[in-house]
Formats: structure tokens, sequence, C-alpha cells
């Protein structure tokens, strides 16, 4: 499994890939979420590297799903096999990230040989919209750091699906100016506060 990143409220795409050094059929695996993040199974999307595998998704329990992958066939390397969407909730802390497991992955080889393949646990991993530099607050720091990876420079951190505010697949100064105005809604709103 490999990580994503995401923002409270919205959507993120979570993908499962194969690694292989042979030819591969039939794979069947489970995969456990957080509880408060729940996949939307009917959003799984194969690769083209997978093409001709039937998908089928059964929970096991209110966070388990096995996944079986048949009548298919993917060739020998490192492949995206399918993604799917994960709900992040409006009220889910940002600056954190929960794990989602992958076990019990077994697979077919072509002469029926069956495998238990080794396996990597995901993250998903959840920012506030603007906080480029994941230390979980919006500030003028983020816009620092937006500058500062826009100019070519180094820096420790930069998280990209949080760092494009306004959504245009591009960093730049409007983005920078997104960041400050997300920075004034939190202090407007903290000061505001009993």
């Amino acid at each position: 499994l490999m990580s994503a990143v995401g923002i409270p409220g919205e959507m993120v795409d979570f993908p499962v890939y194969m690694t292989t050094l042979d030819e591969l059929c039939d794979m069947t695996f489970q995969l456990t979420f957080p509880q408060e993040l729940v996949p939307d199974m009917t959003s799984v999307e194969m690769s083209d590297k997978a093409e001709g595998y039937k998908v089928s998704a059964v929970a096991t329990s209110d966070t388990s799903y096995v996944f079986t992958l048949t009548e298919g066939r993917l060739q020998p390397g490192n492949a995206l096999l399918f993604r799917f969407r994960v709900a992040i909730p409006e009220t889910f802390p940002t600056a954190q990230s929960r794990l989602v497991k992958i076990n019990q992955v077994s697979v077919t080889e072509p002469d029926g040989n069956h495998l238990t393949a080794s396996t990597r646990n995901g993250r998903i991993y959840v920012f506030a919209n603007g906080d480029t530099n994941g230390d979980g607050s919006v500030d003028v720091s983020d816009k620092m750091n937006l500058i500062s990876y826009t100019l070519g420079e180094e820096t420790d951190v930069f998280i990209p699906e949080v760092s494009d505010v306004n959504r245009d697949d591009q960093f730049d100064v409007t983005d920078a100016m997104g960041v400050i105005e997300i920075a004034l809604e939190g202090e407007a709103t903290t000061t505001q506060e009993p």
C-alpha cells in the first residue's frame, strides 16, 4: 500500500500497488481501514496494467474488506492495480495520519501455484488546506515555505496536496495569498471564541 494525503471534508484517492518479478493471475487480500475513514467501494477503478481483472470487495467488518481479483493477468514489474476513494470527515483532526493495513495476501501464478506475498501497510495523512509544511497550523511560515518552493529553493517539508490552495494545478503567488487568507480567517475565529 502507498500513502495518500487529504483534506478534511474531501475525498482522497487511495492506490493499491503490486510489485512482482513473475506474471500473476488471481489475487486475494484484506484491507483494514481506520474507523473514521470510510472507503467508497463503488469508486474502485482498475488501472490499465490490471485490465481484465474482475474485482470483488466483501466487507468482513465495519472496517475490513476482502478483495478478490480474478480472470486477469498482471505482468512483472511495479504496477498500480486499482484505486478507490476514501471520505475524510469534515471534523477529522489535521496534521495526523491513520494506518491502512493490508494482510492475508495470496496470489496465483499462471501454473496454478499459490503464494503468500509480503506486504507494506499504507497511511492516510490529513492536513488543513494551506498547511504547506505540515506543522498543524496555517500561518505565515506556510506562505514562506510555498514561496521558497516556487522559487526552487530547498524546503525541509513541502506537501503539494494541500499547497495548491486554489486548486488550479499550479503553485504560485495566488496560493501564497490564499494561505494568508486562511491564516487570517483562523485568527479571526480564534479571537471571537469566548
